[in-house]
């Protein structure tokens, strides 16, 4: 049987704190920088301006760190581990590829089927971990959480229980868990927010870290988006 051609390739990458400045686009093109120092054989599309045929999993919001960024990359020829290598070598310090695996079959964006992001947040031994745990047993106990969001059509109320899967503290680490994508989602910062009563500048400040990206199948079932 003939070998099964892979000439798409997906990729796990992170950012440290040196790069948070950085906006979704400002990533962009720091990975095709990237990708054209590493002469991978990258695939572009057509037409007057050609552009590298990628495609990334959702936005890292300014401000955070990350070791759970997707993006995937299509080629010219078949994937070698020696592309992968070459790519890490030719990434700026602070940005590092994690992990690489070849997809085989065609599948959907990563941004229409990841529905599950996972943040922490380091906090300090001065917190008041009675009242942080009340808190979330009041946010995790209701049936509808309405907040205020402002948007550029402006603001609007959104109830935002739906997307609040699961928040947890242990050890000086807050972990959410977090809807995202068309169906409804809620950002770290609103639930930072609800949690230790700051406003928009004070929780900006607040260093929030992607630590996963899923696709939830059902109540018991999540796929990595490496794997989808």
């Amino acid at each position: 049987m003939a070998a099964v051609s892979a000439k798409r390739l997906r990729i796990r990458w992170g950012r440290t704190a040196s790069h948070t400045h950085l906006s979704h686009l400002d990533n962009i093109r720091t990975i095709e920088d990237a990708i054209r120092r590493s002469d991978i054989p990258v695939m572009y599309s057509r037409g007057k301006h050609p552009r590298m045929k990628l495609s990334f999993s959702p936005p890292l919001p300014v401000g955070f760190t990350s070791e759970t960024e997707f993006f995937d990359i299509n080629l010219k020829q078949d994937y070698s581990s020696q592309m992968i290598n070459t790519l890490r070598k030719s990434m700026p310090e602070g940005f590092k590829v994690l992990e690489a695996k070849a997809v085989f079959a065609r599948t959907a964006s990563l941004s229409e089927v990841i529905n599950l992001v996972v943040y922490t947040l380091k906090l300090d031994n001065s917190i008041d971990t009675v009242q942080l745990q009340s808190r979330i047993c009041d946010i995790m106990s209701k049936d509808k959480l309405i907040i205020s969001r402002k948007s550029k059509s402006g603001e609007s109320d959104v109830n935002i229980r739906k997307s609040i899967y699961k928040i947890e503290y242990s050890d000086c680490l807050l972990t959410l868990t977090l809807g995202i994508g068309s169906e409804g989602y809620v950002r770290p910062t609103e639930i930072g927010r609800l949690l230790f009563e700051m406003d928009e500048n004070e929780v900006s400040e607040l260093k929030f870290h992607r630590a996963g990206m899923f696709r939830q199948v059902d109540e018991n079932s999540r796929i990595p988006a490496i794997e989808l």
